[in-house]
């Protein structure tokens, strides 16, 4: 059997050594349906070679199976190296393994400096003082949450969260865990989904409802919303299927464990940081706009600038998820960014670089996640968006 005796990683460049040559050899996506395929150059050394520069510029991150093989058949080969820990490349890094034989190499690009500096001067918009108040209320304004337990824990009346949250604000609407893309699409007509019977109970349809009928803006108005708090976490993690035209439905947990995602079977699916997503993304959230914009509420929102924690107990780190880890919050800088250039009078707090990590214990369902932190997180973020609305500190 061939043997794939060394593996080299300079900067970018990765050189792969066989024990024998004179074959085909390319790199192709890890998962079959996708069509990503690199031929790979035999250099002056013998060795087959491979450069980052031929990822697309779009590219955030890839999982890639090393084959060989003639222009009929694939051959097998035998890895003699193991690998146990990350390699840090120039503007890439790399992380190999051994999957059912072959040699599996996740590329991850490095942060996106142009996204963080977006946000930074967007930030520099919007200096850190109030709104203009909706009205006269003295009753507890109404806030319309569209995010994640990023926008939406905060406002918890349990000791964890804040308990007297409700002095000041109530939340009559929740569009939990859908995408903006999705929300902003055409509605879906299927009725087999009032069919299904795991999206019909009350804690499901309630956040799964809008996923169909598409009625946002419909059920903002008719809420009589004072301010929205918006976090990307859902665009920046879960996928989007187009069902048809312009109609979408996020790929969020409720979907992810109901018979209903059998209509999802050759649909096309977009994925968070590929350029068809951050495209899709950028137009629904001018439409989002646009949409507010009609209600008087355009100057009335909050982004949560949230990130996945790499840390828990500590110091110490997530370390079988770091690469969904960083993948995310690379994504999440550019969903900010776009975000803060398409809502120039949204007021922006900034979670990036938070000294709270993930609570290994918290009152949250789904328990010790990257995205559930510890309770001065979900304190510290009501702080900013009371000061933001009301001009005070709590």
């Amino acid at each position: 059997m061939i043997n794939l005796f060394r593996v080299e990683i300079v900067k970018d460049k990765i050189d792969f050594h066989f024990s024998e040559y004179g074959f085909n050899a390319w790199l192709e996506n890890a998962n079959k349906h996708i069509p990503e395929i690199y031929d790979l150059q035999r250099t002056e050394y013998g060795s087959y070679s491979y450069n980052c520069n031929q990822l697309p510029r779009s590219f955030t991150s890839t999982s890639l199976r090393l084959s060989i093989g003639n222009s009929t058949d694939r051959f097998q080969y035998y890895v003699q190296e193991s690998f146990n820990s990350p390699i840090y490349g120039e503007n890439c890094d790399f992380y190999l393994k051994i999957n059912n034989g072959a040699l599996q190499i996740t590329i991850t690009k490095k942060n996106h400096s142009f996204w963080l500096k977006q946000i930074d001067y967007f930030i520099s918009r919007c200096p850190f003082n109030g709104f203009e108040r909706a009205g006269t209320k003295t009753t507890p304004l109404k806030i319309a949450v569209i995010g994640t337990c990023f926008s939406r824990s905060i406002f918890r009346s349990d000791d964890y969260f804040n308990p007297g949250y409700r002095s000041f604000f109530s939340v009559p609407l929740t569009f939990f865990h859908s995408s903006i893309i999705s929300l902003m699409s055409n509605r879906l007509e299927d009725p087999d989904f009032l069919l299904t019977s795991d999206l019909k109970s009350d804690q499901v349809f309630r956040y799964t409802e809008v996923e169909f009928f598409k009625h946002i803006k419909e059920r903002i108005f008719s809420s009589g919303i004072d301010y929205l708090v918006i976090d990307n976490y859902s665009d920046s993690a879960l996928e989007v299927v187009e069902m048809s035209e312009n109609c979408f439905i996020t790929y969020n947990k409720y979907f992810a464990d109901s018979i209903y995602k059998r209509k999802f079977s050759y649909k096309n699916i977009f994925t968070p940081g590929e350029l068809s997503h951050v495209e899709k993304y950028r137009q629904a959230v001018s439409k989002l706009f646009f949409s507010l914009k009609e209600l008087n509420l355009e100057k009335r929102v909050i982004l949560v600038g949230g990130r996945l924690s790499i840390f828990k107990s500590g110091t110490e780190l997530w370390y079988s998820k770091m690469n969904w880890i960083k993948n995310t919050n690379r994504n999440w800088d550019v969903y900010d960014s776009i975000f803060l250039e398409q809502f120039p009078d949204a007021k922006y707090i900034d979670m990036r670089n938070t000294s709270w990590i993930s609570d290994v214990d918290p009152p949250i369902t789904g328990g010790a996640s990257p995205s559930h932190y510890q309770s001065g997180f979900y304190k510290e973020v009501f702080e900013k968006i009371t000061h933001f609305i009301l001009g005070k500190r709590t």
